[in-house]
């Protein structure tokens, strides 16, 4: 039997969930009707230049604890907020200098309904990873995922893209989203 190229951990803390939920509301709202694999959703890139102080402190310990975590540094932190019709269609985090996704949930509605995060195993069969607020879901960029079309509620993740090497400025801004591909 293969390995699963998944695991489900708690990383931070209910006031480190908490303090990202209050920087994710100083971030202006992005919705894009589509980008990449993303449907009707609101995407908000961390610019810790215009968080408060006092965020700013708190993101630069967040982002270290993860990257602590992993023994991996970052490539980019960003929000997603999925809203009724909000999805992510079947997709690979490949580019080359990713090595590592990591989805934390920070908020769901109570009357959510839809939104489950999907991964399929060697075989394409999908599993249904049910996170829990303040659980983690980290990856390898090579397996396939994709989240269920919202029908009800309100659902916030903190995506995190990590990776082993440090130098990678060049590469990353040539390959930019251009390596993220879709599966159908």
């Amino acid at each position: 039997m293969k390995k699963l190229k998944y695991e489900k951990s708690q990383i931070l803390s209910d006031i480190e969930i908490s303090v990202l939920n209050e920087i994710f509301e100083e971030i202006p709202e992005n919705q894009l009707e589509q980008e990449i694999n993303l449907r009707h959703i609101d995407k908000r890139d961390i610019d810790h230049s215009i968080l408060s102080n006092l965020n700013q402190n708190y993101w630069f310990k967040i982002k270290e604890k993860i990257e602590e975590y992993f023994s991996l540094k970052t490539y980019s932190h960003y929000f997603l907020e999925y809203n009724v019709g909000s999805s992510a269609d079947k997709h690979l985090d490949d580019l080359k200098v990713l090595d590592k996704t990591i989805i934390t949930l920070l908020y769901q509605s109570d009357d959510l309904d839809g939104g489950e995060t999907i991964v399929y195993d060697d075989n394409d069969s999908p599993l249904d990873l049910n996170l829990r607020i303040g659980e983690s879901l980290s990856y390898e960029k090579t397996l396939a995922h994709s989240v269920n079309k919202l029908r009800q509620g309100k659902r916030r993740v903190l995506v995190s893209w990590l990776r082993e090497h440090q130098n990678y400025d060049y590469l990353a801004k040539k390959l930019k989203l251009d390596n993220i591909r879709e599966i159908n």
